[in-house]
């Protein structure tokens, strides 16, 4: 039996030991001071912490103290019919066993023997709701009766460590779950933000707000700029949706933007929630925008200042089935096309001043392509200047309905494979940023050319653990085949991890 010193200072053991991992928020930390302490209080000069992998097949080595460095969050045991560690757990109460070299009951890892050691407690360590984690196991090198007391000593201890190791995957949950957002934010394709509606101050716009609105993050600090980008049709539908946010509904409103950089108009959907103080009081919201532009209608501005030609290229378009849109002058499109949606300009030239329409929707070629039609007067040149001056083709009066049709169609096309480009990286980036982080350290060691076997050494996990994750990876990524993972991954901008194999 312990004596009176030893008893009280294994009560200051329990006390040290909640007092620090009161003030600790790092498990790894905790565990290792647990092992500390108890080596000390009973006298041993090992001690260890073994957790139960997530192939419910292993424990690995967590944490420990006696042991080399190479065995700390390194190695594995299996769990198998005559592991004591396996028996323990079942039996859910600390197991003895005095001197490994006379047990018969279970077969025990070299490294344990290597090391001297001859006397095992395997105390197992249970979360709140008898989930087991693992046990902690501590390790005397001569033989050792541990006692009855000794044994109730090891299961307060655990009692105590499960609830602990229980708060600290919490908080680690935490952290990763902060760390996924981060990653997601970085990589979703739809705009993050986030609001104070007293100030007006926007505290953060995530990465795809530059793609999206086509301007530095830093450039929009506030609400007021914000609103001041929204189309004018719009605006007021925006002011109130902020009001309506502030008193407490979560809404979806449509609105364009028209961006500085280009000229482009965006259609944006976004949606709108409060963000309640302790309070109760919202003074707080948040949104996520996603930019819906992505339109594959058929549609054409039509510029003719005859009501002859404006007729014939309005009526030739929309017989193929195009949305039309006519304007009887350069000037007239040319206040509007901040609020234009995709679609190809045809332009009837009259003479060689008209170029200035295609000189001004340079900037915007990508979403308002121009094809001019018109009479170069037998000027060979005259093509050629239209197009240097940001036509995409120009067609030579008298033009046949046909070829009218092929240029405005071709000029379409790549409005719409942009779009199409655009929308498959933003599925790319989507799915990327489902990703857990561990999920995409495998990914990127697939990139790398890595086996689940090189992956596994280098991430410290056991292949079957990377097999697993590499499945979730294949199945969030909508792939069947390695190669379609990595065009995917790839579109996405995710880079090979840098292993040394």
């Amino acid at each position: 039996m312990p004596s009176q010193e030893q008893m009280m200072k294994r009560q200051q053991v329990l006390a040290d030991f909640g007092e620090f991992a009161l003030g600790s928020e790092n498990l790894d930390e905790v565990l290792t001071e647990a092992c500390r302490l108890v080596a000390e209080a009973l006298g041993t000069i090992r001690a260890k912490i073994l957790e139960i992998q997530e192939d419910r097949q292993s424990l690995l080595v967590r944490a420990g103290v006696g042991w080399d460095p190479g065995i700390i969050g390194r190695l594995r045991l299996p769990m198998g019919e005559r592991s004591s560690e396996t028996f323990a757990i079942k039996e859910g109460t600390p197991v003895i066993t005095q001197d490994i070299r006379k047990e018969m009951r279970f077969d025990f890892p070299d490294f344990m023997k290597k090391a001297g050691v001859v006397a095992v407690v395997n105390a197992p360590i249970f979360l709140p709701r008898k989930k087991p984690y693992g046990l902690l196991q501590v390790d005397a090198t001569e033989p050792r009766d541990f006692t009855q007391e000794d044994t109730e000593f090891l299961r307060t201890y655990t009692i105590i460590l499960g609830p602990v190791i229980d708060r600290l995957h919490k908080v680690g949950d935490l952290r990763t779950s902060e760390d996924r957002f981060r990653l997601f934010a970085e990589h979703t394709a739809n705009v993050l933000w986030l609001a104070d509606l007293e100030s007006g101050r926007l505290d953060y716009l995530s990465p795809a707000f530059a793609r999206v609105w086509g301007m530095p993050a830093d450039d929009m600090p506030d609400l007021a700029s914000w609103l001041a980008i929204v189309h004018p049709e719009d605006r007021d539908a925006a002011a109130l949706a902020l009001e309506r946010v502030g008193g407490g509904e979560t809404l979806v409103l449509e609105y364009r933007i028209q961006r500085g950089s280009d000229h482009a108009v965006r259609r944006v959907r976004d949606t709108f929630f409060p963000i309640p103080g302790t309070d109760g009081r919202i003074r707080s919201a948040g949104g996520i925008a996603q930019d819906i532009t992505t339109d594959t209608r058929l549609r054409a501005y039509v510029i003719a200042v005859g009501d002859d030609a404006r007729r014939g290229l309005v009526g030739t378009l929309q017989t193929a089935g195009y949305e039309v849109r006519a304007f009887e002058s350069e000037q007239a499109l040319l206040t509007m096309k901040g609020s234009l949606m995709p679609g190809c300009v045809v332009l009837e030239l009259t003479e060689a001043g008209d170029l200035v329409v295609a000189s001004e929707l340079k900037a915007a070629r990508a979403h308002l392509p121009v094809v001019a039609v018109g009479a170069s007067g037998g000027d060979v040149g005259f093509g050629v200047r239209v197009m240097k001056a940001g036509a995409v083709d120009f067609l030579e009066a008298p033009w046949a309905p046909e070829a009218l049709l092929f240029a405005v169609k071709t000029a379409l096309a790549e409005i719409h494979a942009d779009a199409d480009r655009a929308r498959k990286g933003d599925e790319a980036h989507a799915r990327i940023a489902a990703l857990s982080a561990r999920e995409r350290a495998v990914l990127e060691g697939l990139l790398a050319g890595g086996t689940n076997k090189t992956i596994a050494r280098t991430l410290g996990l056991s292949p079957r653990t990377v097999e697993i994750h590499r499945a979730r990876v294949m199945e969030a990524l909508g792939a069947q085949t390695l190669p379609e993972a990595v065009l995917i991954a790839t579109a996405a901008g995710v880079r090979p991890a840098n292993h040394d194999d």
